[in-house]
């Protein structure tokens, strides 16, 4: 499905093929990065049911075109930082991170 019309007004949307559709992406893409710079693209990974498999595929796509990479997720490391400064260190937060 490919959305059209103006982003103000309500827009209607249309069937594409798989081709087009990534033909689309691509071009953005390219787009994007011909414009602002690869590290302008940034891959919000979530890593749900279909564990670290497609995450790790994802990374790789995204390390290859030079985009922006985020540490551990966005979700993450504000929790643990609100959880430590309302509760201090505890064993439910450690993380690996620095561990030798």
């Amino acid at each position: 499905m490919k959305r059209v019309g103006k982003k103000e007004l309500r827009r209607s949307v249309h069937c594409i093929s798989w081709d087009e559709a990534l033909d689309a992406i691509v071009n953005n893409f390219k787009e994007t990065i011909d414009t602002y710079g690869s590290e302008s693209i940034f891959a919000l990974l979530l890593c749900r049911n279909n564990g670290g498999y497609s995450e790790s595929r994802s990374r790789l796509f995204f390390r290859c075109i030079g985009a922006t990479d985020q540490d551990r997720g966005i979700c993450s490391p504000a929790k643990t930082s609100g959880f430590r400064s309302a509760y201090g260190d505890t064993l439910a937060i450690k993380t690996t991170r620095g561990a030798t």
